[in-house]
């Protein structure tokens, strides 16, 4: 979800760059800081991410063995039991370290999926400041370049019209005061 979320936001930013350019703005700055962050924010995510994922994996893989080792151990004391037979629970004692052990590692994967969570949760945030930040940002520069663009009484195109003719000039779409 984050990263497509990071990638409209990043496509929005692209966006207005490109609107700001085309009216005329220097927009160099935000150039280098949308193409920074571009690249930055994903790489430091999964910086993040990938070694909590990676020792959750392992974490995972251990469970998976110590179930393996448990069913195992207990498909063998089936195997020695007989209907009509009392339960010896000596045999049991021989699964303890196997309890012990999926024991410990359910605490570690409870306190890696906790950190998973809270990596997730701020990764999420952050994308959703990004939006209200880029998005408004793009609503107020529009806003602004229509302000500009309001069409005249007269007959000759005033300095905003001429921006949005320069702007569509610029882009795939033809103007229509061409």
């Amino acid at each position: 979800m984050w990263l497509t979320g990071y990638v409209a936001i990043y496509s929005i930013a692209t966006s207005l760059v490109v609107h700001l350019r085309a009216s005329g703005r220097n927009v160099q700055t935000l150039t280098i800081l949308t193409n920074v962050i571009g690249l930055g924010f994903p790489l430091v995510f999964l910086c993040i991410t990938l070694p909590v994922s990676l020792v959750g994996g392992h974490a995972w893989g251990t469970a998976i063995r110590h179930h393996e080792q448990l069913q195992r151990f207990l498909l063998g004391a089936a195997e020695q039991w007989s209907p009509g037979e009392g339960l010896d629970l000596s045999l049991l004692l021989n699964a303890l370290p196997i309890v012990d052990d999926i024991s410990a590692n359910l605490k570690r994967m409870t306190d890696l999926r906790l950190l998973y969570y809270i990596t997730f949760d701020i990764g999420c945030g952050l994308t959703l400041l990004a939006y209200f930040f880029v998005g408004g940002f793009y609503v107020r520069v529009l806003r602004q370049s229509l302000t500009l663009t309001r069409v005249d009484t007269g007959g000759s195109l005033n300095e905003g019209q001429k921006r949005v003719k320069r702007t569509m000039n610029v882009g795939f779409v033809r103007s229509r005061f061409q």
